[in-house]
């Protein structure tokens, strides 16, 4: 997905699992998503853990805005999503 302006957030995590189980969530939905952010250093991570590779988001297209949060929640323990991330 290109990136334009008629795109919004609806996750943000520096957790890459949390990433990628909100990525899967999405793309089963048949919603598309692009992420960005972060870094995929190896070492990093390993060295400093999950937290050094800084903030990840996942942005969908804003018509899909409400399908994709409603998405997200129902993955989510109830409460662990606010406006679009988990706690």
């Amino acid at each position: 997905m290109a990136k334009n302006d008629d795109e919004v957030v609806v996750f943000e995590t520096t957790d890459p699992i949390e990433l990628g189980l909100a990525r899967n969530v999405l793309a089963g939905e048949g919603i598309p998503l692009r992420v960005e952010g972060g870094t995929s250093s190896s070492f990093l991570g390993a060295l400093l853990g999950p937290q050094a590779l800084g903030l990840h988001s996942i942005a969908v297209p804003a018509e899909l805005e409400e399908r994709a949060l409603a998405a997200l929640r129902a993955a989510w323990p109830e409460g662990a999503v606010e406006d679009g991330a988990p706690d």
